[in-house]
């Protein structure tokens, strides 16, 4: 793990001096207060260990940097006041999001306590990932963003069809229609988590049934699987913890997935109102996309009237209209005819259910949930305190000229590679590859043939122009590479190397005033914004007469 020095981690943290005030009116457990918003113990001991995990856990408990976490944290409500005394919290755009936040909370810590709750993992759960992360499948399917369209190919294929002969009338690209479907070489991570867990469950030559993806249905045929020869128990135990964590967190999505799929697929939607609503919406679709209710102010639409029910719970037009309310304004752009205002129906009869499901529940009264709807608004608060802070900053003509000519070689144009590379999971393979191309082979077949990365196969492998410090830790090594020059074998991350071609070569360029202007401004526009930051932070204390208790600091110990 990158370990971060705490140093860096303050300097980072540090967006402006902590100040030193009177304790007064301050209760013993909070450290830090503006007007009704605090910062208590127990808030910046989890922001500290944040911090802490974050730097690779090499922050040391000083009173520097303890000093520097509580002026991270404590900027977020000074930031929020400020937005308040802006008026932003009045805004109705606000007001949403502050809705929209509680939503989201209360529905999250249902899901959290109900059904995340349940997901219980296993040591051979773990081993059977392991093994997982040492395999790479090769695949092809049928894909489909309905279940009818699936069911119907998966008919065809029983009947005698192939992937081949079906693939020309299910893809538009090109390459995926004339080649089956073929999905190339991947491991764990690269597709969706039901596509991966049921291609992982198949046999070499198994089509499995179609199984419902976050895109829509896919129908999976296993082509090839390749397992590294060697797994040990070292390994095992080394990654065993990340390992877990990995299947923890596709379990919980899978659990995630499925109490929504049972929700949707039992759910009994009035199909007449629909019909009434998608009327009204086409009547007046600028005041559904603005969420505004009217046009739902018809005589047939009455307010009591259930649109989709739930077992025993329904969706009435007044709970219909509410949530409108709260939804943001992409999912509302994205209903364009009746199959997709359908789908945005379900969408709102579900998040509707688990709402009512978080109130019934009283989850809205534990502190712990109300602590975390307020945080999530404040921070939201100081970002857009911030955006206002950043609409304030003027540059003229003469401050740009003036940043330009005072250093204006440290305005460049940097070095940019055109490369192409291949991607393989061992050394050895790496190293074989490296001789054969050494021989004389061609780098574009290689691609073709071997790279783990499916995507670059239908470049070549060929990533065009790019700036070499994009390349992070290997850029030195690459920025050495002239036209036709290989790489030799890169170590990029575990299970993962690399060679690269260079295909082309931009050098370093000093560029003009006019050329840099953009540069500039942004170099400038950021000073500036750190500054007026700090000076706004300040005034806002002083005005709030906000205090923090930094002998309690002092004394407070981080247990970790």
């Amino acid at each position: 793990m990158l370990k971060v020095s705490s140093k860096i981690l303050v300097g980072l943290l540090l967006a402006s001096v902590a100040i030193s005030c009177s304790q007064s009116e301050i209760n013993e457990n909070v450290l830090a207060k503006i007007n009704d918003l605090e910062v208590t113990e127990a808030h910046f001991e989890s922001a500290f260990k944040r911090y802490y995990y974050k730097s690779g856990q090499s922050l040391e408990p000083t009173y520097t940097v303890k000093s520097s976490v509580l002026d991270t944290e404590f900027n977020v409500y000074v930031l929020a006041t400020y937005a308040r005394q802006l008026g932003i919290d009045e805004l109705n755009e606000t007001k949403k999001m502050q809705g929209m936040i509680r939503r989201r909370v209360l529905t999250e810590e249902y899901l959290t306590q109900n059904i995340l709750s349940n997901v219980e993992i296993s040591d051979d759960d773990i081993r059977q990932m392991y093994l997982k992360f040492n395999t790479q499948l090769k695949a092809s399917h049928l894909y489909t963003p309905t279940k009818e369209k699936a069911d119907s190919l998966y008919k065809l294929l029983e009947q005698g069809s192939t992937f081949e002969e079906l693939a020309g009338s299910v893809f538009q690209n090109k390459r995926l229609a004339e080649s089956g479907g073929d999905l190339g070489l991947f491991t764990v991570d690269e597709m969706d988590v039901a596509f991966e867990k049921t291609a992982y469950g198949l046999k070499i030559g198994e089509i499995s049934k179609p199984v419902k993806t976050a895109q829509g249905y896919s129908i999976i045929k296993l082509t090839d699987r390749i397992t590294k020869p060697i797994l040990t128990e070292y390994e095992f135990a080394v990654h065993k913890n990340q390992l877990a964590y990995f299947v923890d967190k596709q379990e919980k999505e899978m659990a995630t997935r499925n109490h929504m799929y049972h929700f949707l697929e039992n759910l009994d939607i009035n199909s007449e109102m629909l019909t009434d609503i998608w009327q009204s919406i086409q009547n007046n679709y600028t005041a559904f996309q603005s969420s505004d209710p009217e046009f739902l102010s018809t005589q047939s639409l009455n307010k009591q009237s259930v649109l989709a029910s739930y077992k025993s719970f329904d969706i009435t037009i007044e709970d219909f209209r509410e949530e409108l309310g709260y939804t943001p304004a992409e999912n509302l752009n994205n209903v364009q005819d009746v199959a997709s205002f359908t789908h945005f129906v379900k969408g709102i009869a579900y998040r509707t259910y688990l709402l009512k499901q978080a109130l019934d529940a009283n989850l809205d009264k534990t502190e712990e949930v109300r602590a975390s709807i307020d945080q999530t608004y404040y921070v939201y608060l100081a970002q857009r305190a911030e955006d206002a802070i950043r609409n304030d900053i003027e540059i003229t003509e003469d401050e740009l000229e003036k940043a330009y000519y005072e250093n204006p070689s440290k305005y460049i144009k940097p070095l940019e590679l055109d490369l192409s590379r291949i991607v393989v999971s061992t050394e050895d393979e790496a190293k074989d590859i490296l001789q054969q191309l050494n021989n004389g082979s061609s780098f574009t077949e290689m691609v073709q043939q071997l790279t783990i990365r499916n995507e670059e196969r239908l470049t070549d492998g060929r990533l065009g122009y790019e700036f070499v410090q994009n390349y992070g830790f290997i850029s030195p090594k690459l920025s050495q590479l002239q036209p036709g020059d290989l790489s030799g074998v890169i170590l990029f991350q575990t299970g993962e190397y690399h060679i690269y071609k260079c295909l082309g070569r931009k050098e370093v360029e000093s560029l003009s005033f006019k050329q840099a202007k953009a540069m500039v401004r942004s170099e400038l526009g950021k000073k500036k914004f750190k500054e007026h930051r700090s000076e706004i932070i300040e005034q806002v204390k002083r005005r709030h007469e906000a205090v923090v208790n930094t002998q309690k600091l002092k004394e407070l110990t981080i247990q970790i």
